[in-house]
């Protein structure tokens, strides 16, 4: 199979129109494990979507966000379900799937503009950097639970992860209608905001993590060819 990738650098647009995201599900998956998994990659992408959108929101909006009522005991199913506000960015479709495990999902980024189609990238960006971080975390975890380390301040670590992360996206992504100023400003908001619950249990939720890379419309992994 061709592996075709492209490398998005700081501040640049990637050449790249689709994401592909592998996840080891296991042998013969359950309909439940496709389900949870499902959830958390949604859960992922509401936070990219969130991340393109932070630089030009006004600071009600961005506390929104971090504030806003969440279920309580929600089941695994449940977590991360809760829709993005319109209007914030462009949506994520997905362009092809495979059930098998590894589980394997080729997303898009449509345009705000939906008529004619077009792809701007930054969320799908923002999403492969996020599954790039849940990568490192999953690895290091196995590391955590060797050290004996408690579950609680494993939890803490992910979520210092989740801000750095968050906060260096910011200044990576392109921010439309916002100023060097608000992006500075967004950065630092991100840093320092607590990340909401259900993006940390969407995170501890996903199975393994294989691949998360940014294809060409033509990769074979696109077409399935």
């Amino acid at each position: 199979m061709t592996e075709v990738t492209t490398e998005a650098e700081a501040g640049a647009r990637t050449g790249a129109e689709l994401l592909f995201v592998s996840i080891d599900l296991g042998a013969l998956p359950a309909l439940g494990a496709l389900d949870r998994n499902t959830v958390a990659l949604r859960a992922l992408t509401r936070h990219a979507r969130m991340l393109v959108a932070l630089p030009s929101m006004p600071n009600a909006e961005r506390y929104l966000y971090y504030r806003q009522k969440r279920v309580p005991n929600r089941l695994p199913s449940q977590r991360g379900i809760l829709p993005a506000p319109q209007g914030w960015t462009a949506d994520l479709r997905v362009v092809r799937m495979s059930m098998s495990s590894p589980w394997q999902v080729v997303l898009a980024e449509v345009a705000r503009a939906s008529s004619p189609v077009a792809y701007t990238g930054a969320a799908l960006f923002a999403l492969q950097q996020l599954l790039k971080m849940v990568m490192s975390w999953q690895q290091h975890r196995i590391e955590l639970a060797r050290a004996e380390v408690d579950l609680q301040s494993r939890r803490d670590e992910l979520a210092l992860r989740l801000m750095r992360e968050s906060s260096k996206l910011v200044g990576q992504l392109d921010s439309e209608a916002a100023d060097s100023g608000g992006k500075e400003q967004a950065m630092a908001f991100a840093a320092q905001h607590p990340v909401p619950d259900d993006l940390l249990d969407s995170v501890e939720n996903l199975d393994d993590v294989q691949a998360a890379e940014l294809i060409l419309p033509d990769d074979p992994r696109a077409t399935g060819h």
